[in-house]
Order: structure tokens, then sequence, then C-alpha cells
């Protein structure tokens, strides 16, 4: 992205076809069908698959590694796209989380091949929010890892350990257990104990990605789709404004609903310069990241709140898709630390 926070013509097509495949092959309608059946693996096969054949799941991996060798910009545009479908797609933990991670540091055959299956779409990654774990080779290790984005059909765990290290730990391996976890936003994750897991010396892998600024990435890019998810949600109330009639005309002529709304759009487009900004700058990272998280925890939320208001008590029942809005916003917020969380440390990293 250029200083004016203006994307170039490859960046516009890329966010445009984005869209478009999330608005063909990612219906909101499917949010329920993926609630409801426990069974299921929570997304659609079909849009994972022509995600891989886009080569998206390899958008942050090194075009000599297989992927696409694009930059955080190009990131957010993807997971933009994403956030406006509620899209349940394993995105946020392996293309944004796992891969890059794993693609820095694979040296080790095993690792290789698990990166090709990853690219591929065969395979998933999933990482857990706490940071700091203490792993070393041979040592057993418990721990108890919580609402893991993806992590119902991960194959493997990236773990970042308290020396700065990345691990990979197959799901497979003896000691750990998985359970997949219920929530209301109807994101995927699954939360895993620890028991006694071995951590082996071909687990580590090879690469120095600094781990705060790779949480800082992830907080960016989840910014993004969250900014995706209030734009669209507020979109969809506006047009509701404009269709709904009630004592004699449409409810968008009532200049309170005009004023609640114009609010509305001034935060989002608040929201998308910060989010614009941390997915461009090379300097202060982490403190861009911060804003970013900040704005768009506090703007889903709000727009959210503000749609289902908008479209009465229809916007209460499970019929109307706009209360998924309203879900994913109080899901996502939490993520990687709330708005109040991101504010104190953009006033920590400024000096405040």
């Amino acid at each position: 992205m250029t200083d004016s926070l203006i994307l170039d013509a490859d960046q516009e097509l890329l966010a445009e076809t984005a869209t478009q495949l999330f608005r063909n092959l990612s219906p909101l309608d499917r949010l329920r069908a993926n609630r409801d059946d426990r069974a299921s693996t929570g997304f659609d096969a079909d849009l994972w698959q022509a995600l891989a054949e886009q080569g998206w799941i390899g958008l942050a991996v090194t075009e000599d590694q297989g992927g696409v060798g694009l930059g955080l910009a190009e990131l957010c545009l993807l997971m933009e796209a994403a956030g406006r479908q509620l899209a349940t797609e394993p995105i946020l933990g392996t293309v944004v989380m796992g891969a890059p991670v794993l693609a820095a540091g694979a040296k080790h055959q095993a690792h290789q091949d698990l990166l090709g299956a990853v690219l591929e779409g065969t395979s998933f990654l999933a990482m857990p929010w706490e940071q700091g774990l203490p792993l070393v080779a041979g040592r057993p290790l418990n721990a108890r890892l919580r609402h893991v984005v993806d992590g119902q059909v991960a194959d493997a765990l990236i773990l970042s350990a308290a020396d700065g290290s990345w691990w990979c730990i197959p799901t497979d391996r003896e000691g750990l257990s998985r359970r997949r976890d219920q929530r209301m936003d109807c994101r995927n994750s699954a939360s895993f104990d620890l028991e006694g897991l071995i951590p082996q010396a071909e687990d580590r892998l090879e690469t120095t990605l600094d781990q705060e600024a790779h949480f800082d990435a992830v907080a960016v890019a989840l910014a993004a789709e969250m900014l995706g998810g209030a734009e669209a949600a507020f979109e969809e109330s506006i047009e509701y404004l404009k269709t709904r009639a009630q004592f004699g005309g449409p409810i968008g002529r009532f200049q309170a609903l005009q004023h609640r709304a114009a609010r509305l759009y001034i935060r989002l487009n608040l929201a998308r310069s910060a989010v614009l900004a941390a997915a461009r700058t090379s300097s202060e990272q982490a403190r861009y990241a911060s804003l970013a998280k900040a704005s768009t925890s506090e703007t889903f939320l709000i727009v959210a709140k503000e749609a289902v208001q908008f479209h009465g008590g229809i916007g209460m029942t499970d019929e109307c898709t706009i209360g998924f809005y309203l879900k994913r916003a109080q899901g996502s917020r939490v993520m990687g630390g709330d708005e109040h969380h991101h504010r104190d440390r953009w006033a920590r990293l400024g000096g405040y």
C-alpha cells in the first residue's frame, strides 16, 4: 500500500476477486448449518480448495517455498473479504498464524512435506494465543491451550516457546488431546490438553522469526477481518433502512436514524485508516498493530449492536443474519487482546 493509503491495481484486483469468491461460495446461511452440525469440519471444502487453487493459502509464504510471496497488506485484503461473509474456513489459523512461521523454519523434510500439504489445502495448522510455553526437547510439557482458532482440523500446532523459539507439534502426538469448542460466534476452535507431551528436537523450527512481530501481524490481519464484518453489517443495515416501510414510508427517512448511521460511517472510515496504516507501516509496527486492533474491536461491536437495533425485533431472531455479526464481533474483539488491552499497549509503547 502506498503512503496515501490507496490500493494499487494488483491489490484492487485481489480485493475484488476475493470479495466475489467469498460472496459466491460462502453465503451467510451456511453458518447455521455449520453451527448445528457438530460432526462436520465447520467450513466448506470447496471454498478451501478454491483458495488453494488461487494460491492464497501461501499468500504470506515466499515464492521459493511454493507460496505467492506477498505482504501483510495483501493478507489483510483477503481477511477483509473473508470477514464480510463471516467465513469459517481456517484462514486465520493456517494462512495467517501458522503458515508464515512453518515456512520460515521448515528445514527438516517432515516440515517441508507438511508445508507442501498445507499449501495444497490438504493439511491445516493452528496456533494458540498463549505465548512463552516452556518447550525443551525431551522434557515433558503440561499445558492447557484454550480456544485455539481452527484447532478442530489442525494437523499440527505451531507453538511459541519462552526462549523465543518456534515448535511444530503434530496433533496426533502422544500426550496431546483435543476437544472441539462450541462457540456463540460460529468461529471454529478447539482446546488442547498437553499432559506429559514430550517435544522432540526435530519439532523445533529453525527460524529466528520474532514472536512479538508475528503476533502483531496477526493482530492487524484479524483487525482487517473485523473491519470487513463491520462494513458488511453496516451495508446490510443501510439497505434495511431504505426498504423497511413504516408510518407511510421507509424508516431511513427519519433524521434520528440518519444521524446514527452517519456516526457509524465515520467510525468505519477511521477504523479503515487504522488498518491500512498498520498494514503498510515498516516502523512502529507494534504500536500501529494495537491501534488497528483497538479501533476495529470497538467499531465492530458498536456497528453490530446498532445494526441489530436498526432491524428492530426481527434483528434479535436467528432467522435474521444480522445477529451473526454481533456474535462474531463479541468473539473477535477479545482474541489477542480487546480494545482496552490494546489502548493501554498503544499508550505504553508511545511513552505515556
